[in-house]
């Protein structure tokens, strides 16, 4: 018998888990909506350790996901905070997605073409990753108002699309 497409048995693996979870929050009385929004906002760490493991399979060591997360969430903040909105929350998602995984681009390159090791370039990018954020979070898109080095926070109408 022929195995069904990884990208099949992966959907079929997050709806079955998100059935599991749904009905252990019934049948333990807890607010499913809010058990299941906090679960939304630890989406990135999951997708996070999703990274890591198809890394390994690979046969590789991404010891740079925490540059990577830290890059796509300043991304994904710069572009959601202008906007606002479900249109704010798409933009973003996609702007991190595409942030992270440039981030990850230098890495790719001295692997493939000078053949450095991931480790080693990971961690040095995941260093340049956080001096970054610093500089960007107490300078350029430091929250005015906030009198310490922040972003400013989406809106409440933003969480509640979310």
């Amino acid at each position: 018998m022929r195995a069904l497409p990884i990208g099949v048995r992966l959907g079929a693996l997050v709806v079955g888990s998100l059935l599991v979870v749904v009905l252990a929050l019934i049948a333990s009385h807890a607010p499913v909506g809010t058990v299941l929004q906090k679960l939304l906002r630890f989406c990135p760490y999951l997708i996070a350790g999703v990274a890591v493991f198809w890394s390994l399979r690979a046969g590789l060591f991404n010891i740079g996901v925490e540059g990577q997360f830290m890059m796509g969430g300043l991304a994904a903040m710069a572009v959601a905070l202008p906007i606002g909105g479900m249109g704010g929350i798409i933009a973003g998602t996609l702007a991190g997605m595409v942030a992270g995984m440039l981030w990850a681009l230098p890495a790719a390159w001295i692997k493939a073409y000078r053949g450095g090791h991931e480790v080693i370039s990971t961690i040095m990018l995941n260093q340049i990753a956080i001096l970054l954020a610093g500089h960007l979070v107490s300078g350029p898109l430091m929250d005015k108002n906030a009198g310490f080095p922040t972003t400013a926070t989406l809106t409440t109408g933003t969480w509640r699309c979310a």
